[in-house]
């Protein structure tokens, strides 16, 4: 693309994220302040009784609405959608993740989820969003660099203009739009740029990550954080207030050499601590999915009302619960913490109560207090271990509900809890020498937390060091995410999100090769699933019936071959084909009413004659059935509404029917396909689809003709499987020989017992390589009992299977139903055969 469209991709991003999380924020906060006044009013005036009811009617009021939203307008935007945006940039389907409706629903029900008191974050959601907006940027500004017209007519006289789209590299394009929006939106959260962009580069970002979309994502999270802060500026605002910060100027050292040893046993104990939080977390989801899908009783009637109608019960045990638990609180002066504003519940003026303040007040505002270093005696050991308990086990109970929600604030929160915990227990200690104060231990728990539940490591490190504003944590919290993050990763091998993309089989391909295919023995003809059927295969020049028949014969293909002779020239996916077969079809429909009522005339329409690209004011475009995904999505292929009927009269006129009428695929199919040969390796192929995004390829035995297609939907299917299967049942390849021992890189269709049936062939292939040499050296005996032509004997070379009539006989067979004879060669150097021939 120009450069001036990338930085204007750049430039309109960051400007729609700051907007977009500029009213999330105005909106939470009256919401919130709002909410808060109107609950300690009704306590002063009515009583405990009275402030827990309105509390819970408040609750279930904002989380019902959320919820309503979610399941009956956009059930997308249910969790924090991190999954689906990992899949998407991993090469997967958008699935209408990127609408603008999906947008608009998830920004509302964000804003009333997290003002409605549950135990979550905002920052998967408005990563989301982010990437949305990116996605929506470069489609507005890319499509008019990556389209073409064509000539849809396939005869010479003829000509139906349309306009096509590169979609491969649209798709690139947007994947990398997502890649900056997002960056954007985890940095606007924290007003952190350089923790955004290692955010998207450890959590959501593709494998091929270049300089230039290094530079692009660091000008889009600084563009983004300064909008922000001049919007909240105008309006007498600082971003400080509305985000984790805590601005302390102490003149003491913020740790000690005495705490490293504590580090390191706390960030053990968290990070085997996390893996136990995500079982946790995932079997509550598995639990309500397998409850969403009994469709018994009310639910099998009113999925989406019971959904919302689930929301609405939680929201009220959130309410019940959270009241509960500050009771247990003892009121502190908001001086001895540092705060100005707090819930006071029953609490005398310029008291609050902290477990109130910790679990109704938005999260953010309960890290600021934990991680604070100026109110080290006054938090209570019981009240931060009720909060723990309490907010942790609702925690856990929101995975899998349909509302938006993330999970690193609530990590974050948790692991600060924890930290605060174990400070204040080491404080009583009385130790005779120094050690770090307690909200230091929070900030060593939360990294922990992060290190072992998302698998992250230096976006963790700088996002709380711009927390803190302290340079001096950097080495400890290495240490703690270190420490954490080896302890996770030797007990679970993925983390949350990873594990959510298993549990909702999302298309997602790991950057590491899974163990039971990373061997020679599985190869691309293996992976590709056989031979496809002649009817799927192409011609350039195809007729309208058989792109139907193509179609219909095979569902699953999303893209066909086109085959000329026996060799692959070019690949067409089924949406680009679908749209052409539309606009071929219309066109001859039209034509056939026309010619057979009307007599064109000197006044006939002549725009468009010649292969002239229409003008864009002269005529009106509609779109193919097959132009759109569920996100407003490329336009593949367009025809102009009204064409030259001269044009295209003659060429149309002895075929009537439009099943007869010829489609020109080779001017819509890609005619530079990635070609991988049957014989090549999986631990070779792997990476071409995992990290350098391919999404399809042509499969080619050793003399380059087409076998098969390999597309990045098999591969995955082929990963799951082998991820699913025992480590003693690898993938085996059915190899086909010949009754001559050749082989042509391609494995048979059969179905039974691949080992079985591969030692066979072993066996009678070792039989008849004995027996040729056997022959050879009988042949090589008697050629050297010859006389030459000068009289003399001359002995036969040993390895020249031509001197050998009789072993000539040996080698000629016929080959295999449906296969092609291959040189011998190609045996001994297929790395999938497994065997090995000498001579």
């Amino acid at each position: 693309l120009p450069w001036v469209v990338l930085w204007g991709i750049v430039l309109l991003s960051s400007i729609g994220v700051a907007l977009a999380n500029y009213c999330i924020l105005w909106a939470s906060y009256f919401i919130n302040h709002a909410r808060h006044r109107a609950f300690q009013a009704v306590i002063d005036i009515a009583g405990p009784a009275a402030g827990m009811a309105e509390s819970v009617v408040v609750f279930v009021t904002l989380g019902g609405a959320a919820a309503f939203l979610v399941a009956f307008a956009a059930p997308v935007c249910a969790g924090g959608g991190l999954p689906e945006l990992k899949s998407f940039l991993n090469g997967g389907p958008t699935e209408g993740a990127f609408s603008i409706r999906a947008f608009i629903i998830r920004m509302v029900s964000l804003v009333l989820a997290t003002t409605a008191g549950f135990p979550i974050g905002r920052e998967g959601p408005t990563i989301t969003m982010a990437g949305n907006i990116g996605y929506g940027v470069v489609h507005l500004l890319a499509v008019p660099h990556l389209r073409r017209w064509i000539d849809m007519d396939a005869s010479a006289e003829g000509f139906l203009p349309a306009m096509i789209v590169d979609e491969e590299r649209l798709a690139l394009a947007k994947r990398g739009g997502c890649t900056i929006g997002g960056a954007a939106g985890m940095a606007v959260i924290f007003n952190a740029p350089i923790g955004g962009l290692l955010y998207m580069v450890e959590e959501v970002s593709i494998a091929s990550w270049t300089s230039e979309m290094t530079l692009r994502a660091i000008m889009c999270t600084v563009m983004t954080c300064l909008s922000t802060q001049a919007l909240l500026n105008m309006c007498g605002d600082d971003i400080r207030q509305f985000v984790v910060w805590e601005d302390e100027r102490a003149n003491v050292r913020l740790w000690h050499w005495g705490d490293i040893p504590v580090i390191v046993v706390v960030a053990s104990v968290l990070g085997a601590l996390s893996t136990v939080y995500i079982k946790a977390l995932l079997c509550v989801f598995s639990l309500r999915m397998r409850w969403a899908a009994s469709r018994v009783g009310f639910r099998g009637c009113y999925p989406r009302a019971a959904r919302a109608l689930e929301v609405a019960l939680y929201a009220a045990v959130c309410g019940l619960v959270s009241f509960v638990v500050a009771f247990a609180a003892r009121c502190q002066k908001k001086q001895d913490w540092g705060i100005s504003e707090g819930v006071e519940m029953l609490c005398a003026e310029g008291e609050f109560n902290p477990i109130a303040t910790l679990l109704f007040k938005p999260p953010e505002d309960g890290i600021k207090s934990l991680y604070s270093r100026e109110n080290s005696a006054r938090m209570c050991l019981m009240d931060l271990a009720l909060v723990l308990v309490a907010y942790s086990t609702l925690n856990i109970g929101m995975m899998g509900l349909a509302v938006p929600m993330g999970s690193f604030i609530p990590f974050m929160f948790v692991g600060a809890v924890a930290g605060r915990l174990v400070g204040h227990l080491i404080a009583m200690l009385s130790l005779s020498f120094a050690l770090a104060a307690p909200g230091f231990y929070a900030l060593v728990g939360s990294a922990a937390l992060l290190a072992g539940s998302l698998r992250q490591t230096l976006s963790v490190v700088v996002f709380l060091t711009e927390s803190i504003n302290q340079l001096e944590a950097i080495p400890p919290l290495m240490l703690a995410v270190f420490v954490s993050h080896m302890i996770s990763q030797c007990i679970s091998k993925h983390g949350l999100d990873e594990h959510l993309i298993l549990r909702k089989q999302l298309p997602y391909l790991d950057v590491e090769l899974p163990v039971s295919l990373d061997s020679a023995r599985v190869t691309a003809a293996d992976l590709c699933g056989g031979r496809l059927p002649a009817v799927a295969q192409l011609p350039p020049r195809a007729t309208v019936g058989a792109v139907r028949r193509a179609l219909a014969a095979r569902e699953d293909l999303a893209c066909f071959p086109v085959v000329d002779g026996r060799v692959c020239v070019g690949l067409v996916t089924r949406r680009r084909l679908q749209a052409a077969l539309d606009c071929r079809v219309s066109a001859v429909e039209e034509l056939n009413g026309r010619a057979l009522g009307a007599t064109v005339g000197p006044n006939a329409e002549t725009t468009n004659v010649g292969g002239a690209s229409p003008g864009r004011a002269s005529m009106r475009r509609q779109r193919s059935a097959a132009d759109g995904d569920d996100a407003g999505v490329d336009p593949e292929v367009y025809m102009p509404r009204f064409f030259h009927t001269d044009s295209l009269v003659g060429a149309e006129l002895d075929a009537r029917r439009p099943d007869d009428c010829v489609l020109p695929v080779h001017r819509v199919m890609d005619a530079a396909p990635h070609m991988l040969l049957c014989n090549t390796p999986a631990p070779r192929l792997y990476p071409l689809f995992a990290q350098l995004g391919l999404n399809v390829a042509c499969v080619a035995n050793s003399r380059g003709e087409f076998y098969g297609i390999l597309s990045r939907a098999m591969v995955v299917e082929r990963t799951v499987h082998a991820q699913d299967s025992p480590p003693h049942q690898p993938f085996v390849v059915d190899v086909e020989l010949g009754d001559d021992g050749s082989f042509d890189g391609s494995p048979s269709s059969a179905t039974g017992s691949a080992l079985s049936a591969e030692r066979q062939r072993t066996s009678e292939l070792e039989a008849r390589v004995r027996e040729l040499e056997a022959l050879l050296r009988q042949s090589g005996d008697a050629a050297a009992a010859l006389p030459d032509a000068s009289g003399a004997g001359s002995p036969a070379p040993q390895g020249d299977v031509h001197s050998a009539p009789a072993a000539q006989e040996v080698l000629r067979a016929p080959p295999a139903d449906g296969r092609d004879e291959a040189d011998g060669d190609s045996m001994r150097d297929s790395p999938a055969s497994g065997v090995t021939i000498q001579l």
